[in-house]
């Protein structure tokens, strides 16, 4: 996996008039860390388990954090998650950087 987009985010920074709290934060980072560049698969799929194990939050409180990171446009979901199948990222904002 590559990290070259948490390290855009990194040293770019959230876009201009954007806050982001400590959640979203740390699940954007995950995204970002997870994402895969290959040309076909161009996206991350941490899960939820993954989620709830680096930030130690509820899965309520992750969803919450997920749904205001796709409000401000700093993700996309590409495919809805079901059982057997986990949902798929697209760091949307350091895609264009």
């Amino acid at each position: 996996m590559s990290n070259k987009e948490m390290n855009a985010y990194l040293q770019y920074g959230a876009p201009p008039g954007v806050k982001l709290s400590g959640s979203e934060c740390a699940i954007y980072l995950i995204i970002c860390h997870r994402y895969d560049t290959r040309a076909y698969v161009m996206s991350a799929y941490p899960g939820m388990d993954e989620f709830r194990r680096v930030t130690t939050k509820s899965r309520s409180a992750i969803e919450c954090a997920l749904a205001r990171l796709k409000a401000k446009g700093l993700i996309t979901q590409v495919q809805k998650g079901y059982v057997g199948k986990r949902a798929e990222y697209v760091p949307t904002y350091s895609l264009s950087l």
